[in-house]
């Protein structure tokens, strides 16, 4: 199948995610057929949201608790996956990004949050949507004690209500929130979270899918 040319140019950002979401039959496996041109110009999170259809991968990202908006601005030729996560991290040097099993997660270098460490001993999903698989989640003695600790306080959750807002169930021992986090996302068929600080004084836990 020819290789097509994906490119998204410095334009609002409806445009561009059009542009790179419109993209995603045409070069699917991304790993095996590298694009040609990724040029992006716009939001950081916007762009991170569109990779799960494109790379058949699950994305996190934990925002910056000093950056208040994400702006990102690369372009990268003949681009696989890995160079297209070295790029954004190279355009944005707070953050890197690592492997979680079947996630690449993008996080602040100096800045990782410590309640996304917190270890949840017992994590049993059973037949719930996402949304309730996150609040069970949050709800748990660890994340909870972990929050009263840091002085945090969750933000209200924003309801998904879509196509992939299935029922699912998870069942695992000993993981912390951020891979709680990644199984609810990968489950669910969201495949994309974010976790960001919120409020004047940071103190505001915002979890979306």
């Amino acid at each position: 199948m020819p290789q097509s040319i994906t490119r998204l140019l410095t334009a609002p950002i409806l445009i561009a995610v059009f542009a790179l979401a419109s993209s995603a039959q045409q070069v699917a496996p991304i790993r095996e057929q590298p694009l040609r041109v990724v040029e992006y110009s716009g939001d950081m999170s916007a762009f991170l949201s569109h990779l799960p259809s494109i790379f058949n991968t699950c994305i996190a990202f934990e925002i910056d608790p000093l950056e208040i908006q994400t702006p990102l601005t690369f372009r990268v030729k003949e681009a696989t996956f890995e160079d297209v996560l070295n790029a954004i991290v190279k355009a944005k040097p707070r953050y890197s990004w690592r492997r979680d099993g079947d996630t690449v997660e993008i996080y602040p270098v100096q800045h990782p949050h410590p309640l996304l460490d917190t270890r949840i001993s017992s994590l049993r999903i059973n037949n719930i949507k996402l949304n309730e698989a996150l609040q069970q989640v949050l709800s748990s003695t660890e994340v909870r004690g972990a929050l009263l600790n840091s002085g945090l306080r969750l933000a209200p959750m924003v309801r998904r209500v879509d196509d992939q807002d299935q029922r699912f169930s998870i069942s695992a021992d000993d993981i912390t929130l951020r891979q709680a986090l990644d199984e609810i996302a990968e489950s669910s068929g969201a495949r994309f979270w974010v976790f960001q600080l919120i409020g004047p004084n940071r103190d505001s836990v915002f979890i979306r899918f």
